[in-house]
């Protein structure tokens, strides 16, 4: 039992190291005034309120930040141990919270710059260009992942350092539950109901999608291309429009947080101690940060 509930606390840290994540990245921007003298789609996308009831058992993206700095330093030292230098960016992360991407692109100056492309984040490209450089030298990936059959390398002393305390956890129970309540939200009627108000109104805008997911999902975009062609710029902010012109989010949010509620309800144990083992992993963090100088 012991060796279960380590192996869940370490996938949980190394769940957050890698964004946490779970539906993609997005960011704020928009152009100008709605006509009329209303609020523009840019400021009622600022507005909305994506909060929802599991987000209580979580930890927010600027704490998530904080754990995945606490781990990359940790590898860091580890590495430098083993002999190898280990990069880490001194500058702050351009990723974005998540959350701002959970029901699709809804940030109308994203659509209209990267349309249904992830913004690029040039820090995390040149990381990764540096470190895959280390791992390719002789004894670089022994180091990093551990001899062969062994679980004992960086990554793994790292995570443990991180989970130091934090007791079981059912992890893998709160991202069923927060996969799960989207699934089951996408199904309700008022969503329904707002997606087809949303496909009226992008026909009326002259582009023939049944759901926002299948506008994402056009097999014309190529969102391993470098950047995104016009049309599927055209398509996102079209898009992105109409989910504000029918108040799709804000239907979704409501309906996402009525599941969610009778979630935690239900549940109510098993996310306070998910809730209480973030804490203890954010603590943690702080510690290595302090002790290795955020840097």
């Amino acid at each position: 039992m012991r060796h279960r509930t380590r192996n869940a606390a370490l996938a949980a840290v190394a769940l957050i190291a890698l964004g946490g994540g779970y539906y993609g990245l997005s960011a704020g921007g928009g152009e100008g005034d709605a006509a009329g003298g209303g609020p523009s789609p840019a400021e009622r996308a600022a507005a909305l309120d994506l909060t929802l009831p599991l987000d209580a058992y979580r930890l927010d993206h600027a704490a998530e930040s904080e754990v995945r700095r606490a781990r990359d330093l940790l590898i860091r030292d580890c590495m430098e141990q083993a002999g190898f230098e280990w990069y880490v960016s001194t500058e702050a992360s351009a990723d974005i919270d998540p959350a701002r991407r959970r029901y699709g692109v809804i940030d109308p100056g994203v659509a209209e710059r990267y349309g249904y492309h992830l913004p690029p984040d040039p820090r995390s490209a040149e990381v990764e260009r540096v470190r895959s450089e280390t791992l390719a030298e002789p004894g670089a990936e022994a180091a990093y992942f551990g001899p062969a059959e062994s679980e004992e390398g960086c990554v793994t002393s790292a995570d443990e350092r991180i989970a130091r305390g934090a007791g079981e956890a059912d992890h893998a129970l709160f991202t069923d539950l927060d996969f799960g309540s989207l699934d089951r939200s996408d199904l309700h009627p008022d969503v329904v109901a707002a997606k087809e108000d949303w496909r009226e109104c992008m026909s009326a805008r002259g582009h023939s999608y049944d759901t926002p997911r299948d506008a994402a999902g056009d097999e014309a975009w190529d969102l391993d291309a470098p950047e995104a062609t016009e049309a599927e710029r055209a398509v996102a902010a079209a898009d992105v429009a109409c989910k504000h012109e029918v108040g799709l989010v804000e239907t979704w949010v409501r309906a996402e947080t009525d599941i969610q509620r009778d979630m935690v309800a239900e549940h109510a144990a098993e996310l306070e101690r998910v809730g209480a083992a973030n804490a203890t992993y954010l603590e943690n963090a702080r510690a290595v940060l302090a002790e290795l100088g955020g840097g």
